[in-house]
């Protein structure tokens, strides 16, 4: 049974729930027993394994850790493997999700969409042929050496002084010989 709650404590952890909240979508009172299940101390009935798949997005096979055999599907090796590895990192797989436009959009947020746009750019960008790679890498040096040198500069950038004091003629007539030489 410790190897379903460590199983749980993944998935909740990989879709961004606390304890309290996954204990308030099951009904319980608190996180006592969403602890309790994640350490292995309490056993969980069948219908609870079904209510706790739903509420962390997965499936009862994922938790409770049935080969993919027991499902009966015919996959290539590589399919197994690509399963297997999107198992393994439960903390990664919204990302994959949101790629494939599987995900309900639920889990998403700025830094997801973030690391997706991330992903489709390198995709465009190993499709180019060497030219097309030149020109990016051309640009892309370019525009950072633009943006470093703007940067570096900005210390540079003249500061309005304002003098709010009353001032007699004489230093209005400084003020202006002053202008007049700008």
């Amino acid at each position: 049974m410790a190897d379903i709650g460590k199983r749980i404590r993944m998935r909740r952890e990989a879709v961004g729930l606390t304890q309290e909240g996954l204990a308030e979508k099951l009904g319980y009172k608190n996180k006592t027993s969403i602890t309790k299940i994640e350490n292995g101390t309490n056993d969980i009935p069948q219908s609870k394994v079904v209510e706790i798949a739903k509420a962390l997005d997965t499936t009862v096979a994922y938790l409770m850790g049935w080969d993919w055999d027991v499902v009966n599907m015919d996959l290539t090796d590589m399919e197994s493997n690509v399963i297997s590895a999107y198992r393994e990192k439960p903390e990664k797989q919204h990302i994959i999700n949101q790629y494939l436009g599987i995900w309900d959009n639920a889990e998403s947020n700025s830094e997801d969409r973030s690391k997706l746009d991330d992903m489709e750019l390198l995709e465009k960008y190993h499709s180019l042929d060497t030219y097309g790679k030149t020109m990016v890498d051309m640009v892309i040096a370019n525009e950072y050496a633009r943006s470093k040198d703007q940067n570096a500069a900005s210390h540079l950038m003249p500061v309005a002084a304002h003098n709010d004091a009353t001032q007699n003629k004489e230093e209005q007539a400084l003020m202006q010989e002053d202008l007049n030489e700008l």
